[in-house]
This record gives C-alpha cells, sequence and structure tokens, in this order.
C-alpha cells in the first residue's frame, strides 16, 4: 500500500508548526528581556526618607519681594529624581507667592541624592518637601520641618 499523499504534507505542517511555536517562543522571551531590562522603577518616598537619602541640599532662601509684601505661609514642593540620583523635575504644589516658588524650585533643583536601586535594579525617586516661610517683625526665616532646621534671613 502506497502512503497516503496527505501525510507527507501534514507531517510538514506539524513540524513547521513546532518550529513557528518555538521561534515565536524565542522571540518573546527575548523581547520579554529587552522590556524587563528597559523598565524603569520609580519609587515615592516619606520627607524623612528623602531628606536621609540627600547627600547635597540647599536650602531656599525668602525673597526680598515676598518679605516686602509679607507673603508668608507653608509651601510644598515634590522633588523628582533620576536613578543616578540627580534632580530633573520640581514640581510646587503650594506656595504663599510665586517668588517663592521660584526660590524653592532654584534651591531643590540643586540637590543630590543617593542612588535608589530596588533589589539590584536602578530606581528614580520622587517624594513631596514642606517649609515654612515666616516673617516676625523684621525678622524673615525659612522652616524646614523634616530637618529640623531654620535659616533667618
Amino acid at each position: 500500500m502506497a502512503p497516503s499523499p496527505i501525510y507527507p504534507i501534514m507531517r510538514r505542517s506539524n513540524t513547521h508548526s513546532l518550529f513557528s511555536v518555538a521561534l515565536f517562543l524565542l522571540v518573546s522571551l527575548v523581547i520579554s528581556s529587552s522590556l524587563i531590562g528597559a523598565q524603569s522603577l520609580e519609587i515615592r518616598v516619606s520627607e524623612g526618607v528623602l531628606r536621609k537619602k540627600a547627600i547635597k541640599t540647599v536650602t531656599p532662601s525668602f525673597p526680598d519681594a515676598a518679605r516686602k509684601k509679607g507673603a508668608q505661609g507653608v509651601a510644598v514642593a515634590e522633588l523628582y529624581a533620576n536613578e543616578k540620583g540627580e534632580v530633573i523635575k520640581v514640581k510646587i504644589l503650594e506656595a504663599p507667592d510665586a517668588s517663592i516658588e521660584e526660590a524653592i524650585s532654584e534651591a531643590l533643583s540643586q540637590w543630590k541624592l543617593t542612588p535608589t536601586t530596588i533589589k539590584g535594579v536602578p530606581a528614580r525617586v520622587r517624594g513631596k518637601l514642606i517649609f515654612y516661610f515666616m516673617i516676625d517683625g523684621d525678622n524673615a526665616w525659612v522652616e524646614e520641618p523634616g530637618a529640623g532646621t531654620k535659616k533667618t534671613e
């Protein structure tokens, strides 16, 4: 009995299908691995942790324009640092005056953090910082409650 002509075609199709599946799995694995390596982690930390990670800090100055207007109060900023600990963005969430916003942005852009890793993978960091801009008579100062410091100007 002669072999059916369908059998070799089916056999070739099965072999082709197995090869296709194996190739698909291999390509998927390579793509997944490269995506995992390309993904960047970001963590949000508390003010206390952010301040402990800081290896260089600059306290915002109290702008003369804000002092003359009597602008005082709470300022809140969010700092974003890259995997190297360099500040890449400062977002002012609240400030009593535009000149205070500028002073905070200028100061925080000079900060440097220790690089962060999560299970050996470099990670970006972000966190909020609070500053109090205070005036009492002729005295004006900036308090950093999370750092326990007071800068008189």
